[in-house]
């Protein structure tokens, strides 16, 4: 049976792209969650880095060009390789085609940026995608962007645009794997439900929260 990596890498992931294409490009950064923590809460002093893993065409990448200095750097990775070429054409940034669980990288940022991932990752897998997130973020002063489904009880659903594989998406509160290493405290965070009703319903109620790292959290004793 194929990974879940392997199917979106083979099929979904374009579809995917293809299916919001219209949606994604007629996005507003006023009206971008993930955008309005960001440009709330972080100086251009302390970003001068950013990674957006899973990041469609670097959409919000391009949001951010405005909030940081211009010499900031700027670097995506998404799965579909559609997005990737779209990105790179229509706004000139550092996209690569990868999943999260193979995307590497020779440096460490001020600010990674995951974003509605996490909930697509074979579970085999899970562990080591969150060390990887932690290894592209600086020891010390840099800041994690994480958003993801936020249920009241953990819990899987079945992928209803891949029928012919069994495929899932994991609804769980994911801050809590890198609050647990106690490298990280919460700064902000948001609570909305996605299809935009007042009721938080717990299949789409969301989360984005903005992590601070940083190893001095640690008391000496």
């Amino acid at each position: 049976m194929k990974t879940q990596e392997q199917v979106f890498a083979g099929q979904e992931a374009d579809q995917w792209f293809l299916r919001n294409k219209n949606v994604i490009n007629a996005k507003s950064k006023e009206n971008d969650i993930c955008y309005n923590i960001i440009r709330q809460s972080l100086s251009k002093k302390q970003i001068r880095s950013v990674l957006e893993l899973g990041c469609s065409n670097g959409y919000r990448l391009n949001f951010l060009k405005e909030v940081f200095s211009n010499d900031t750097k700027f670097v995506g990775c998404d799965v579909s390789k559609l997005a990737v070429e779209d990105g790179i054409k229509r706004y000139g940034l550092e996209l690569c085609c990868s999943s999260l669980a193979d995307f590497s990288y020779s440096e460490q940022f001020d600010l990674v940026i995951v974003n509605f991932v996490l909930h697509w990752i074979d579970r085999e897998l899970l562990y080591n995608c969150i060390a990887k997130i932690d290894s592209f973020l600086k020891c010390q002063n840099s800041f994690l962007l994480l958003g993801d489904f936020y249920p009241y009880v953990p819990h899987k659903r079945r992928y209803h645009h891949c029928e012919q594989e069994k495929i899932y998406t994991y609804k769980l509160d994911y801050k809590n794997f890198f609050l647990a290493s106690n490298c990280y405290q919460v700064l902000q965070e948001y609570i909305y439900n996605t299809d935009k009703t007042e009721k938080l319903d717990g299949n789409n109620r969301a989360g984005v929260v903005l992590l601070e790292k940083n190893d001095n959290f640690f008391i000496e004793l």
